[in-house]
C-alpha cells in the first residue's frame, strides 16, 4: 500500500496552510484598521482674554481636536463634575462675547473646536448650584459618546485666579 502524503499533496497542504495565515493576518489588519479609522477626539482646557481693556473678560475654553481619519458631529460641549457631585454637568447657550453657541458642529479630521465660557458666569454658576469644581473635566459629546478631557481640575480655583488677576 502507498502513502497518501505524496509531494504534490503536501505541497498543497502547506500552501493551504500558508493562505489560511495570509487570511488571518488580512483579517486582524482590517480590525486594526476599522477600529482606527473613524474620529479620535482630545479634549482640554484653555483660557484667555476676550476684547480690548476695559471690556475686556476672562475666559476658559474647552477644546476639541479630532487626531482620527474622520469627520465627526460635536452636540454638546461643557463641564462634567466629579463623582462626588453627582458627575452634574455646566453646559452654556452663549460664549463670552455674548454669542449663541452654535450646536451641532462638524468638526473634520485633523480640525480644531473650542467653546469659550465666560468666567464670571461660570463662578455664578458653581456659587448658585453649590459646586465646589473639584474634580472637573471637560467634555465633547457626539454621536459616538463622550470624550472626556483627560486632566482633572478644581474650576472654582481655576475661574477665581483669572477673574482676580483682572477686568473677570
Amino acid at each position: 500500500m502507498t502513502s497518501p502524503w505524496t509531494g504534490p499533496v503536501i505541497f498543497t497542504l502547506c500552501l493551504s496552510v500558508l493562505a489560511v495565515l495570509v487570511s488571518v493576518t488580512a483579517l486582524g489588519w482590517q480590525m486594526v484598521s476599522w477600529r482606527r479609522s473613524g474620529a479620535r477626539l482630545h479634549v482640554a482646557t484653555k483660557w484667555g482674554i476676550a476684547g480690548v481693556p476695559p471690556a475686556a473678560r476672562w475666559f476658559i475654553s474647552v477644546e476639541a481636536r479630532n487626531t482620527g481619519r474622520l469627520a465627526t458631529e460635536i452636540n454638546q460641549v461643557g463641564f462634567q463634575m466629579s463623582k462626588a457631585e453627582e458627575r452634574r454637568q455646566i453646559v452654556d447657550f452663549e460664549d463670552v462675547l455674548g454669542m449663541p453657541i452654535q450646536l451641532p458642529r462638524t468638526l473634520a479630521a485633523g480640525g480644531t473646536t473650542s467653546v469659550m465660557y465666560a468666567a464670571d458666569r461660570l463662578l455664578a454658576t458653581l456659587h448658585n448650584e453649590r459646586l465646589t469644581g473639584k474634580g472637573a473635566r471637560p467634555y465633547v459629546d457626539t454621536g459616538a459618546g463622550r470624550t472626556l478631557g483627560r486632566h482633572k481640575q478644581d474650576l472654582r480655583e481655576m475661574v477665581r485666579k483669572l477673574i482676580d488677576q483682572g477686568t473677570g
